[in-house]
C-alpha cells in the first residue's frame, strides 16, 4: 500500500483514514500486521516524501518535468516559494508536496520554486 499512495492518498478524506486505522489495528489485533507498523497516516506521509525525494533528485524520473521550474537566487534574497494556484490542492501530489513544510529554507537555500 505505500508504494501506490502518493497517486491517491491525497483523495482520501479524514473519514477514508480512519476507516483504514481501524483496519490497520484490528490487522494488529489479529496479529496479521507486525505491531509497531506505524499509523496510516505516518505510512503515506513516508510514502510521500520518499516518492518525492526521488522526482526532485532523478531528473529523468516520468514526474519531474511537473515541477516547478527551479531559478537560483542570490543567497542575500532568502528562499522564495510562489505558486499561481489559487487554492492548495492537497489530491495533486506535486502540489500537495511542494507546498508542505518539507520545503525549508535549509533545504534549498539558494533556490526558489516558481510555479
Amino acid at each position: 500500500m505505500p508504494t501506490t499512495s502518493p497517486a491517491w492518498s491525497g483523495f482520501c478524506s479524514a473519514s477514508d483514514v480512519n476507516k483504514l486505522d481501524k483496519f490497520l489495528n484490528r490487522c494488529k489485533r489479529l496479529n496479521y500486521s507486525n505491531q509497531t507498523t506505524p499509523c496510516i497516516s505516518e505510512q503515506f506521509d513516508k510514502a510521500d516524501e520518499s516518492v518525492f525525494q526521488t522526482v526532485t533528485s532523478v531528473s529523468h524520473h516520468a514526474l519531474h518535468h511537473l515541477l516547478p521550474a527551479i531559478k537560483t537566487k542570490d543567497t542575500n534574497l532568502g528562499l522564495e516559494l510562489t505558486c499561481k494556484s489559487s487554492f492548495h490542492d492537497n489530491c495533486n501530489f506535486i502540489t500537495r508536496m511542494t507546498l508542505t513544510d518539507s520545503v525549508t529554507p535549509t533545504d534549498c537555500r539558494e533556490q526558489s520554486f516558481i510555479g
